[in-house]
């Protein structure tokens, strides 16, 4: 409710009577010696003054008290109009609330029926699988459910399965690959193939791959995850860095071996090769090329950043080794150990002995540790006497 006029204002005192005039008391005639002016001082200098009455300060009152009345009014209007314009306030944020909630009802309707279609299509899809493999015989006809009868045959190791793709699809994890492909390999070597057309093979199976992130995680895995049978996995990486440079996004081939020598190794028998790398690289990978079996052993030394390498024969051996660094690169080196008699021949080697040592202990360690674990189990059997 709007409100004319000016804003209320502080409480005003109170006005000083007017004089208005009424009635005027003649000045008195005669001098200062008649007894009727002797109380008036300086009665001479009198002229008509204006006389105030009861009803004049009454009036004045009056007046006083209609201006208070009129303040009042303008305050309480003034305040009535602050409290519908807050009201009014409340009305359109309440209103803004109910829209945002209706809003709010409407989207979650939309989710429901979005899910409840997607819902329907993941349904109609289900029930033309199983109409398929009803057809194809692996489904019982019988019973709403119709729930396969048979698990499908694990393909693991079946030998006629040889196309990338195929393997993919019935195997699964890249480590299953990994392992069905080297079971591959081996049964290559094993009816007359040589390792180069078994390394050539394992290249094929990898690069004929649709999915190259699967390929290259499948080739990680060879190794670490399925064992060695005869054919090392940096063998089949370097084959495909000199065949298929572009199968890899992340590898190098150089040298990162600061100890590297152009001529590379000559050591003896049983004599540790010193091998040095830079201590933010670690050493992921070790192959004898061309699959020889010399025997070696390859172990980490002090300082940290240093292997040890020991042959137990004679012989001209070509190494690969590989490292990745801390920004995930691959590194491939290849180098050449010249290997000689050893001056005793009868005498095994200090690493030989020293590692056979610690297998004979860690051996002793596990039986200890086994027949600790039996003594507490033992220790734990309670037995109750039997009151007959």
């Amino acid at each position: 409710m709007a409100v004319k006029g000016p804003p209320p204002s502080l409480p005003r005192p109170l006005p000083a009577p007017k004089a208005k005039p009424g009635r005027v008391r003649e000045r008195p005639s005669g001098d200062g010696k008649d007894p009727k002016v002797k109380g008036a001082p300086k009665a001479k200098n009198l002229g008509n003054i204006p006389v105030d009455t009861d009803a004049d300060e009454h009036a004045a009152f009056e007046r006083h008290h209609a201006e208070e009345l009129e303040e009042e009014t303008r305050r309480h209007f003034h305040a009535a109009g602050e409290s519908e314009a807050r009201r009014d306030e409340g009305v359109e944020h309440e209103h803004h609330l109910v829209e945002r909630i209706s809003w709010g009802e409407e989207k979650n309707k939309r989710g429901r029926r979005d899910r409840d279609d997607t819902e329907d299509a993941d349904a109609e899809e289900a029930a033309k699988a199983a109409a398929e493999a009803k057809a194809k015989g692996l489904a019982s006809a019988d019973g709403a459910g119709k729930y396969f009868q048979d698990m499908p045959e694990d393909r693991m190791g079946d030998l006629s399965l040889t196309d990338p793709n195929e393997m993919k699809r019935v195997l699964g994890p890249s480590a299953r690959f990994a392992q069905h492909a080297m079971l591959l390999a081996q049964n290559r070597m094993d009816t007359g193939g040589s390792r180069a057309e078994a390394i050539q093979m394992l290249a094929d199976l990898y690069t004929r791959l649709g999915d190259r992130a699967y390929a290259n995680k499948a080739l990680r895995e060879f190794g670490p995850a399925t064992g060695i049978l005869d054919i090392y996995p940096l063998e089949v990486a370097a084959h495909l860095m000199e065949h298929v440079p572009h199968f890899f996004s992340k590898v190098e081939r150089g040298r990162f071996m600061s100890s590297s020598q152009v001529d590379g190794y000559r050591a003896k028998v049983g004599e540790p090769i010193a091998l040095a790398y830079p201590p933010e690289l670690r050493i992921r990978g070790f192959a004898l090329k061309d699959g020889p079996r010399p025997g070696y052993l390859l172990e980490p030394t002090d300082p940290p950043g240093t292997y040890a390498l020991t042959f137990l024969a004679e012989g001209r051996f070509e190494v690969i080794i590989s490292a990745i660094s801390r920004d995930g690169r691959l590194l491939l080196e290849e180098f050449v150990c010249a290997i000689e008699a050893a001056d005793d021949a009868d005498e095994e080697p200090t690493a030989i002995r020293r590692e056979r040592t610690n297998q004979a202990e860690d051996a002793e360690g596990d039986k200890a540790e086994r027949a600790e674990k039996k003594g507490k189990k033992e220790d734990l059997t309670f037995h109750f006497p039997r009151r007959i």
